[in-house]
């Protein structure tokens, strides 16, 4: 048995996950198609490195989390996949308008909580839309989050060498990227 999940159902179904809620919350569609590379897995101290600053080459808040099979794993800390989530700071203030928060001044932490919010949501879709095809419906852990760098890395998978990068484009500049990389999942029976 492969150690990966099939990538190419990982990456459609977080393009179509993000694509969805970029419509729900902002009312917005991608200026172009998203931009799917795989990279290796940089590790550090039993961590996944997180590199923010070398997304869009100016400041940016990002969020990770894991995704576990079972308690037992998600107790012994053995994620079957990892996800991060990085947004572009000028675009973290469309956020704010599509939640209604003008009202309050945006500092790091808000903005550090909503990239979380955001970036749990999106696991949450991910983890419903593979249910539905028939895997285990996985664990979340709460997410991490930072702004411009996450000097602790994320918990991964060990089994696991490389990750997916999906960068999107929304008013015409790249503004969203997620990683994600995630082992093999038994398909339940129907």
């Amino acid at each position: 048995m492969t150690k990966t999940f099939d990538n190419k159902i990982l990456n459609a179904t977080i393009i179509k996950i993000l694509r969805q809620s970029m419509e729900k919350m902002l009312n917005v569609l991608p200026t172009s198609e998203p931009v799917v590379s795989e990279h290796d897995i940089i590790e550090s101290n039993g961590y996944m490195r997180l590199f923010a600053m070398g997304k869009f080459n100016s400041p940016c808040y990002l969020s990770a989390l894991n995704f576990y099979l079972s308690d037992k794993e998600q107790q012994d800390e053995r994620p079957v996949g990892t996800m991060a989530l990085y947004i572009k700071e000028d675009v973290m203030e469309k956020f704010l308008q599509a939640i209604d928060r003008l009202d309050v001044k945006p500092d790091e932490g808000l903005l550090s909580d909503i990239c979380a919010e955001i970036c749990n949501t999106v696991a949450e879709d991910i983890r419903t839309e593979l249910a539905g095809m028939g895997y285990p419906s996985l664990l979340i852990s709460s997410p991490i989050k930072s702004k411009n760098n996450a000097p602790a890395g994320a918990k991964f998978n060990y089994d696991l060498y490389k990750m997916q990068e999906i960068v999107f484009t929304y008013w015409a500049k790249e503004c969203i990227v997620i990683e994600a990389c995630l082992g093999a999942l038994p398909v339940q029976k129907k």
